[in-house]
């Protein structure tokens, strides 16, 4: 099993730099997966909030289809 990037990164970051460059190596990577998650809790809790607007045009529409 190979390190995932973010592990190479740091290794890569504490070899040149030492211990603080891999420690603010980790904590970058770690803020952007904490931002990707709060980005996507906040979207799929928008869509389903929107769901019960969308919902009734989007029968209207499937009924509309069949006839």
């Amino acid at each position: 099993m190979r390190p995932r990037p973010p592990v190479s990164l740091a290794f890569s970051q504490a070899a040149k730099h030492g211990p603080r460059a891999a420690l603010l190596s980790i904590s970058g990577d770690a803020l952007g997966t904490i931002t990707h998650i709060l980005i996507a809790i906040f979207s799929l809790n928008a869509l389903i909030n929107s769901t019960e607007l969308i919902l009734p045009f989007l029968q209207i529409a499937g009924g509309m289809f069949i006839l």
